[in-house]
């Protein structure tokens, strides 16, 4: 078993190495992606009644007309080139959101929607424009530019006025999907990483949720996936991770030392646990 874990898979680097530069493109491009974002707050502040505010990444205002972001949106569409392999220009469609992955028992996901991104593609180089997500109660709304290939939303709490308190969604990479969640309370961002995330308790101070399916790599390479239990504190923002065994097919174990060793792992709690076990493919 210790051979499977220690063996260095080809596809597993070239998808490390891809990660690596994609973060290097990322970090070139920030400055226009500071460009990006002020564009949707002159044209979402130009369909509200008043400027709209960036709250943990999400812009927030009051009053705003959708049928006034369709026409900025298609006029902006109108008047850029084609992308990748485009063979008409985006015409904007503004619609219900229904998540396929991240669909959490609530009663507030009538209030979502959909909306045609000004820059967000879907698909790589044989591309469709991909969306945006928008969350409304009473004359507010929450506006999400999550700037990934793919994305998904769902509210996990609300105040008596139904305004978000904690916001889940999800952002595609090359390899894995991410998952990030707003606390508007406190206004931080806590990346959640990859993996299903089940919510077991979900307060403003502090949450707790366990997770399958989180995608990593040993020190020498070679991917894994694996599970936890996941307490986080707003307050102190710090978390508590408990791991937990993988069943089935394609899991195999070794020590609790020496899977320490291969990860560098410290700071996760495998309490009760002789041996480790992974997911691997």
């Amino acid at each position: 078993m210790l051979q499977r874990f220690q063996r260095i898979r080809e596809t597993d680097m070239k998808a490390a190495l891809t990660t690596i530069l994609l973060a290097l493109l990322m970090s070139m491009g920030a400055w226009a992606n500071d460009e990006k974002r002020q564009h949707y707050i002159e044209v979402l502040s130009s369909c509200s009644d008043s400027k709209v505010k960036e709250v943990v990444g999400l812009f927030v205002g009051t009053n705003l007309d959708l049928s006034c972001v369709k026409d900025s949106f298609d006029a902006f569409h109108a008047s850029r080139e084609l992308r990748y392999s485009e063979y008409d220009k985006t015409k904007t469609s503004i619609n219900n959101h229904e998540p396929e992955y991240l669909n959490i028992n609530t009663t507030h996901i009538d209030k979502i929607k959909t909306i045609t991104s000004l820059y967000i593609m879907e698909g790589g180089e044989a591309s469709s424009s991909g969306h945006d997500l928008m969350y409304s109660a009473g004359n507010k709304f929450w506006y999400l530019y999550p700037d990934g290939d793919f994305s998904e939303m769902n509210i996990l709490k609300v105040n008596a006025e139904e305004e978000p308190e904690l916001i889940i969604y999800s952002v595609s990479q090359p390899s894995r999907t991410d998952y990030y969640l707003l606390n508007l309370t406190y206004e931080k961002t806590l990346h959640m990483g990859s993996g299903s995330p089940d919510f077991k308790s979900i307060e403003t101070d502090e949450i707790t949720y366990s997770t399958s399916g989180k995608k990593s790599y040993f020190k020498g390479g070679g991917a894994f996936w694996y599970n936890l239990d996941t307490t986080h504190s707003f307050i102190t923002d710090s978390s508590e991770d408990k791991f937990i065994n993988t069943e089935g097919k394609y899991s195999s174990c070794m020590s609790k030392q020496d899977f320490i060793k291969y990860t560098g792992w410290e700071n996760v709690s495998f309490e009760g646990l002789e041996e480790v076990c992974v997911t691997q493919y």
